[in-house]
Formats: C-alpha cells, structure tokens, sequence
C-alpha cells in the first residue's frame, strides 16, 4: 500500500465511505493511536522507548511508499518483565487507543476498537531470540454505520517488545507529533541510534545465513531505511556511530572485524533488494557503504 493510497484510505475513514485500503488504513491508525496511548502513562512513557519503522514515518518529511505494520519497542530498564506485567501493558494501552480512535474519528466509525489476541501476550518472537516479546494486535471499525455499514479489520500486524537491547540513554528524543488527527508524544530513540541498530540487524541476518543457510532472513527493509534515517543525520551524529554499533553488536554476541565489513557488504543482500526496487536499493547501498567507513568497521 502505497501512501498516497493510505492518504485515500484514510480520508475514507474519516468520512465513514466505503474506500479501498481501509483494513491496512485501520493499521495505521491503529499503530499512532497505540503510540498515543503509551504517551499517557508516565512509567510506560519512560520505559517504552519507540523505534523501527513506524517512527521513521512520523519523523520523516518524504513520503514513504513502504506501510509499517508493526510496532517496535525497546524496554528501558524493565528487566525480567511477568506475564502480568504483560498484560497489564496491553489491558491499559488497549483501552486508551481505543478511546483516542473514538475521539479522533467519532464523525466517520462506530464500534472503532483496538484489541490483542489473548494468546499471543507475551509470546517470545523468536526461539533464537527469547528476550524479544510479540503482542498480535486487531483494530475494527464499522464505517458508515447504517443500513450498509462498512466493516473494517486490521489484524495483520503487532507490536515487538525487545527487553535485552543495549541502549545509549543520551540517545533518546522526545516525539511530539500529531498523525491524521491522534496527538502522539512519546520517547524515541533519536536517529543515529536507529542507523546502528538498523546496521547490527542486517549483520545478525547475515549470521543467521550463516548458520540456517536462508537467504529469505535477509530483510530489504532494514536497508532500505537507512535512505531517509541518512538525512536525519548530522555529521556530528556520525562520530558516534563506531561506539554505538560495536556496543549494539556486543549485546547480540557479534564481532566487529573484517569479516563484519565482509558480511554487511555481501552482495546478495543488495540483489535480494534490488528485486524490489533497483534505484532505491543501489542509493541505500552507497549509504551503506559509507556508514560502515564511519564505523570504523575493519577492511
């Protein structure tokens, strides 16, 4: 979905029509009204830092033709989080992003509603990866109600909570945005930041290569963010990158050496996301190029 679609979409919700892309429309919404409800909390605020795409999009002025739909969050400090805890997370957010998407678009939806699937809180993402959590998150709306309501449904989508990431304190911003009417302030991480993390998770797939031989785990969006992540950042930012990704790729057991620099610029990567979209693909390429010379990454 393109966003220039989404824009259609929205407008669609917003006057409660019938209109192509609304499922993928709800996610959107759905996703800044969650961000929205983590702002109201002043301990989920401090201690759930935004990341990952969705933020891309809020701070970016370009319009992005890729839709993000998840939610990525880094845990501040929560340290072995229960299953309570969980819960209780996903209870209060739940309900105050419902009652932000109500207040937002009352006009155009009834029955707008965010909700988890209750056997997904607190799932571990991956087994490889057991200190990332995954909520599975739906949004509905019945558009235009009436005689010929509209049902909408998002559900193809979910929020990914890692709680073992190393993370530079003095690196987090405060969001303050409005997005299609939902008021937004939360802590982010501040750009530089997500250049190396976006960096280590193209590494971590590289290894994983390695070790399952699946080249499907090479991800082109990961690369493909570094395009607009590249001008959110100053020159100054840059002198923090060689610190910053070495103390990322710590956390995950990975080495900084020669063969780092060999497995960021494996060119299979680049013929994976080319597939995709050649032009785009060969600029974040260059950026990649460089960002690994401002690492101090060895030849």
């Amino acid at each position: 979905m393109t966003y220039g679609t989404l824009h259609a979409a929205l407008a669609g919700v917003q006057n409660g029509e019938p209109c192509r892309g609304k499922d993928e429309a709800l996610i959107a919404l759905g996703l800044r009204a969650l961000l929205a409800a983590i702002g109201t909390n002043p301990f989920y605020r401090d201690h759930y830092i935004a990341k990952g795409g969705t933020v891309l999009r809020l701070r970016s002025a370009d319009r992005l033709e890729r839709l993000s739909t998840d939610l990525d969050l880094s845990g501040l400090e929560l340290g072995n989080s229960t299953a309570e805890a969980h819960r209780a997370f996903a209870a209060y957010i739940g309900r105050i992003a419902t009652h932000v998407l109500r207040t937002a678009y009352a006009k155009g939806a009834a029955e707008i509603s965010v909700q988890f699937d209750e056997d997904s809180l607190g799932r571990v993402h991956d087994e490889s990866d057991p200190d990332t959590i995954t909520y599975a998150v739906t949004v509905s709306a019945v558009l235009a109600p009436g005689k010929n309501p509209t049902i909408a449904r998002g559900d193809a989508y979910k929020i990914d909570l890692t709680c073992d990431e190393y993370i530079d304190t003095t690196l987090i911003d405060d969001l303050r945005v409005e997005s299609y009417g939902i008021p937004i302030d939360v802590r982010a991480y501040a750009p530089i930041q997500s250049v190396a993390e976006k960096m280590r998770a193209i590494l971590q797939k590289r290894r994983h290569f390695e070790r399952k031989q699946n080249s499907g785990n090479w991800v082109p969006r990961h690369l493909f963010d570094l395009v607009p992540l590249r001008k959110q950042i100053s020159e100054s930012d840059l002198e923090r990158l060689p610190e910053l990704f070495r103390k990322k790729c710590a956390c995950r057991k990975l080495d900084v050496d020669a063969q780092t620099r060999a497995w960021l610029l494996d060119t299979r990567l680049l013929t994976v996301a080319q597939k995709k979209d050649q032009p785009r693909a060969d600029a974040a390429w260059s950026i990649l190029q460089n960002l690994i010379e401002a690492a101090q990454i060895p030849a």
